[in-house]
């Protein structure tokens, strides 16, 4: 009795997989050309395009005299970084 609805049960596994994932599963028809239709130009691809230039603006950005006497984290005097004007 359970060697029966054993096998049962494994057929009926075997037919669902068989569905889900079977042969034709995956396939899809292939595309009918057309034979007097013209060659379709090639797509553009997804490689380097020019890019364009960006203009570069200097900003400065001027603290407070109450916030350039010292590091609040510290407590040392602030000094301005070389090169950064």
């Amino acid at each position: 009795m359970l060697q029966r609805e054993l096998a049962f049960l494994q057929e009926l596994l075997a037919q669902r997989n068989h569905a889900l994932f079977g042969p034709s599963s995956e396939k899809r028809p292939a595309p009918v050309a057309e034979p007097s239709a013209a060659p379709r130009p090639p797509h553009p691809g997804h490689g380097p395009r020019v890019q364009p230039r960006l203009p570069i603006v200097d900003q400065v950005h001027e603290l407070g005299e109450a916030d350039r006497q010292c590091c609040p984290k510290c407590g040392q005097p602030l000094a301005a970084m070389a090169g950064q004007f």
